[in-house]
């Protein structure tokens, strides 16, 4: 079986953590989007839909020489619908809300021989509307990296909070704001924030808002956290919660569909409403790593998701 992945590697990740880990398939071949025309654009800048037009225009004229082609980033990539006379498979992996998909959208997903999807819930949703959708999870490798030290006050509880998509933000401020008043002991640390959001935090005492951060630097300070403290209004997968269960740090998490996919539900903590997250945060101590949440994320590891996707090639 001869697999073409056809996609870019989206440089807002950490060095483990992006999707585009799926092209180390055994024996598949990649169609880079950043060594074709206009590929020096970055992902989500103005433009960028150039060099995508210019990616599925070339995998599709290179489609006869390949069983399958997986477009792995499609969300922004739904141009055109594939031809029902194609004998090559063609396949999508979606990673946005396919309710804010718009219906042309999902009729072009309609004619894919197979759509990913990274969460259980998805494949419903996408299913109901006539669309051929798999869940396969998303994969994660344990991170390598060089520790530093980072320069943090261990005597305190220390919070890791990470990124900005579906990030239930709000949550996050009115957690931090309550817990300033409440316990002086415990401290979170702000990763991968947008300038507005930067100078919000600034104003409570108990957040460090920290700079970009190199992988090194990254994967370190997540290590010395005690927790990883991730609202959410919208889950599939998730970089920041496989990045800390490969690691063995405990997750504190909102019981919803997508997280549910990939938690360790017994060692992580998850919560309900803002009575069941007071309740964590009124009662969290000191945390060792859970060796526990790092067994279970090995079921997540990237040799795992190949012989997944490579049943649903077959298939489909």
């Amino acid at each position: 079986m001869k697999v073409l992945y056809a996609g870019y590697r989206d440089s807002r990740h950490s060095k483990f953590g992006g999707y585009d880990y799926i092209v180390n398939n055994p024996g598949a071949e990649y169609l880079d989007a950043a060594k074709l025309p206009f590929g020096f654009i970055p992902v989500g800048k103005r433009g960028k839909k150039l060099n995508l037009i210019v990616l599925d225009l070339i995998a599709r004229l290179k489609s006869k020489k390949f069983d399958v082609v997986h477009y792995f980033y499609s969300d922004f990539m739904l141009f055109n619908k594939i031809c029902d006379k194609a004998t090559t498979k063609f396949v999508a992996t979606v990673h946005m809300k396919s309710e804010d998909f718009s219906e042309k959208k999902i009729n072009i997903l309609k004619t894919y021989k197979a759509v990913i999807v990274l969460s259980s819930s998805e494949e419903k949703n996408l299913r109901k509307l006539g669309v051929n959708a798999y869940f396969v999870p998303h994969g994660f490798n344990k991170p390598e990296f060089n520790y530093l030290k980072s320069n943090i006050d261990n005597s305190k509880v220390n919070i890791f909070y990470s990124g900005m998509n579906y990030r239930d933000f709000d949550t996050f401020y009115k957690v931090a704001e309550y817990i300033e008043k409440e316990n002086v002991n415990i401290h979170f640390f702000a990763v991968g924030q947008s300038s507005e959001r930067k100078e919000l935090l600034k104003s409570l005492n108990n957040i460090t808002v920290c700079p970009r951060l190199s992988d090194d630097e990254y994967y370190s300070l997540l290590t010395d956290c005690d927790y990883n403290f991730l609202p959410l209004t919208f889950a599939t997968a998730n970089n920041a919660l496989l990045e800390a269960q490969n690691l063995g740090v405990i997750s504190i998490l909102p019981k919803i569909d997508g997280i549910e996919d990939y938690a360790d539900s017994t060692n992580n903590y998850l919560y309900e409403n803002w009575t069941d997250l007071i309740n964590i945060f009124t009662h969290i101590s000191k945390a060792k790593k859970s060796e526990k949440i790092i067994d279970y994320s090995k079921a997540f590891r990237w040799e795992n998701i190949y012989k997944q996707l490579n049943k649903i090639y077959l298939e489909c």
